[in-house]
């Protein structure tokens, strides 16, 4: 497909902030601290040092935000952030600047704002919050329908995890993170020939190890643009 003949679908979601704006040092620090208990209580105990510790250097907003919220607040905060599994081993044994390209892949599940930081609005599950979640999930469909014209078939689980967009020039990268911050989970459904012919799509929703509240994605995948086993 030529450059001009691609389509960026949607606009921006309403409960979705700008990622570049996102206080990434304090994310990092979240993430370690949720898969390394014993830098969790070196968190807890002193923010300042527990960067040091792995060479990250904080902004000054980022240090007023680590100074001014409470251990019961940040320990709340550690325990809602979310850690992709494949980027466990990376967390517990890399220093910042192998970690630093790892948060464009996925993000904490809240973020901090101000001094008194704590949890906003958008972190909790409710209606408005979960259409925005639909929303953008419809925006990542129409995509995908996009890629499977051009490919021939949908993108691998692989390439959904990977560090990169895989619908690059079809979707912006914000519209494959929910808004809890976090990748869209996304499977690709082979057939026996190892060819990708659907997927599942989904929202891990506001507790994302709590499946009651998954958000599906709005539209049946049996019925998108390819032929359906029935024929029609």
């Amino acid at each position: 497909m030529s450059k001009h003949a691609r389509t960026i679908v949607g606009g921006r979601s309403t409960a979705h902030e700008d990622r570049g704006s996102y206080p990434r040092g304090v994310e990092i620090l979240l993430k370690k601290a949720r898969v390394d208990p014993g830098f969790r209580e070196l968190l807890l105990g002193d923010p300042l040092a527990a960067a040091e510790s792995i060479e990250l250097t904080l902004s000054r907003s980022e240090r007023n935000v680590l100074s001014n919220t409470s251990r019961s607040i940040l320990s709340a905060m550690i325990g809602r952030t979310f850690v992709p599994r494949h980027h466990v081993r990376s967390f517990l044994t890399q220093k910042a600047p192998a970690l630093i390209f790892l948060v464009m892949a996925s993000t904490v599940l809240i973020e901090t704002s101000g001094a008194s930081a704590g949890v906003e609005s958008d972190s909790v599950a409710s209606p408005r919050v979960n259409a925005d979640a639909a929303e953008k999930m419809a925006g990542v469909q129409k995509a995908l329908e996009q890629y499977r014209a051009k490919h021939g078939e949908y993108p691998s689980t692989e390439q959904w995890l990977a560090a990169t967009n895989p619908l690059e020039g079809y979707v912006t990268t914000n519209y494959l993170f929910d808004p809890w911050m976090r990748k869209f989970h996304y499977e690709g459904v082979r057939t026996e020939a190892g060819k990708v012919e659907n997927y599942h799509l989904e929202s891990l929703g506001w507790r994302s190890d709590d499946p009651s509240d998954n958000v599906p994605c709005p539209i049946n995948p049996r019925l998108h643009a390819f032929p359906r086993e029935d024929g029609e």
